[in-house]
């Protein structure tokens, strides 16, 4: 049964229609030797949702450095907390991981202390593997705009995205730069790690 987390393609979620180029230049920059981290900008209703569902569905579906991926719709139940929000990350990540490495799921399903040292040993764990998880982070805005989080939170983030083992898509109206409100968290590095020039969402053109 599906999980009722993720909307199911063509009823919450449209079919993609067109959007050729900006899938591919996503798959290209997501399947080469060294992956990016991405940024995927547009204004409201432009669909960014809608793309991040199929590529996350060729993602699953073909042979790709992926061995899970994870949708994450931080538009809903929204995180106001650093903990809260790597407590969630750790319970999204046990759900994606629970087929491939039951293992690695049971430990972040069920944390015995700190869920951020327990995603960083997961990850070493899927590193050795030589395994990768993608997580695509929906609705970025959201718990950028409360100014609650912290530094400490996109620091520890930071730290998890330089492992090769995890690759990072969020998802927002405007960029990650201009989003940030809380003056501590506008000097962490965390930014940093995404390609400057975001995958920008816009009307259709005669391609699509």
């Amino acid at each position: 049964m599906p999980d009722s987390r993720f909307p199911i393609l063509g009823t919450s979620v449209p079919p993609m229609l067109g959007r050729t180029t900006i899938l591919q230049k996503m798959m290209g920059a997501l399947t080469k030797s060294v992956p990016d981290h991405l940024q995927v900008v547009g204004p409201r209703f432009a669909g960014k949702t809608v793309i991040l569902h199929e590529l996350a569905a060729r993602l699953r579906k073909a042979p790709t450095p992926y061995s899970a991926v994870l949708l994450w719709d931080l538009g809903h139940q929204t995180p106001a907390t650093d903990e809260l929000f790597m407590q969630r990350l750790a319970r999204e990540l046990s759900f994606v991981l629970k087929n491939s490495h039951s293992e690695y799921a049971d430990l972040l399903g069920n944390p015995q202390g700190n869920p951020y040292q327990d995603i960083a040993e997961v990850l070493d764990a899927l590193k050795d593997d030589k395994c990768k998880v993608l997580a695509i982070m929906d609705g970025f805005d959201k718990p950028l705009s409360n100014g609650q989080l912290t530094r400490n939170l996109w620091d520890q983030l930071r730290e998890l995205a330089h492992r090769p083992s995890l690759r990072m898509i969020t998802a927002s109206r405007r960029t990650l730069r201009d989003l940030i409100r809380h003056p501590d968290a506008q000097t962490s590095d965390f930014w940093n790690i995404f390609d400057p020039n975001p995958v920008r969402v816009g009307c259709f053109d005669e391609s699509d």
